[in-house]
C-alpha cells in the first residue's frame, strides 16, 4: 500500500471513528507528508451512522470496517444502518446496498473488480455473503467450525488468486 493510501486509510479511519491513536503506523509515514483532510464523511442520511447515541446504557458503535476497491473507491460496511456505502476517492457518496434482509452484521467487507465479499460476523452460523458490485446476492457460505468469532474469527482477505481468506486473532492465523 503506497504512502498516500495509507494517509488517505488513516485519516478515513480516525474521521469515521471518531479518533483512535494510529500508533506505530503514524510514525512511518514520512516527515515530508503534511497532515491534511483528503475529504470526510457526514454523519446521517448521506454518510454513515452510529447506534447508541443518547442512550447511557448503550456504548456507542458506528461503522466495523471499511477496504479499498482495486479501483481507488471506498465500501464502508454501515452496518448500524443495515448498509454498504461506496465513495468515491473524493468522498462523493456513490451508492447504498441494503444488506438488511440478508446480513445480520458486517464484521467485514472485502472488493474485488467484479464482486464483494461480507464477513457476517452475527450470523449463527458466520457465513460469507458474495455480491455483484450492484448489490445482487451471489451466494452465501456457512463458515465451519473452528472458525467461529469465539474461536477468533476477525477478518477477511482477497488472495492474490482470488481465494477468500479466512482471518483469525487479526492476522496471527488465515485459513
Amino acid at each position: 500500500m503506497s504512502k498516500k493510501t495509507w494517509l488517505i486509510v488513516l485519516v478515513l479511519v480516525v474521521l469515521t471513528f471518531g479518533g483512535i491513536y494510529a500508533g506505530d503506523a503514524a510514525s512511518t509515514l514520512s516527515a515530508d507528508i503534511k497532515h491534511e483532510v483528503v475529504f470526510s464523511i457526514p454523519i446521517g442520511d448521506k454518510g454513515i451512522h452510529y447506534a447508541g447515541n443518547g442512550n447511557t446504557d448503550m456504548l456507542i458503535w458506528g461503522p466495523p470496517t471499511l477496504t479499498v476497491a482495486p479501483d481507488g473507491t471506498f465500501w464502508i460496511a454501515d452496518t448500524p444502518d443495515n448498509q454498504l456505502l461506496h465513495f468515491n476517492s473524493q468522498g462523493i457518496l456513490l451508492d447504498k446496498i441494503a444488506v438488511g434482509d440478508f446480513v445480520v452484521g458486517a464484521g467485514d467487507i472485502e472488493v474485488t473488480s467484479k464482486e464483494i465479499w461480507v464477513l457476517d460476523m452475527a450470523s449463527i452460523p458466520p457465513k460469507l455473503v458474495r455480491l455483484s458490485l450492484k448489490g445482487k446476492v451471489l451466494d452465501f457460505y456457512d463458515l465451519p467450525q473452528g472458525l467461529y468469532p469465539e474461536d477468533g474469527l476477525s477478518g477477511i482477505a482477497i488472495g492474490s488468486d482470488g481465494s477468500v481468506l479466512i482471518e483469525q486473532e487479526g492476522g496471527i492465523t488465515v485459513t
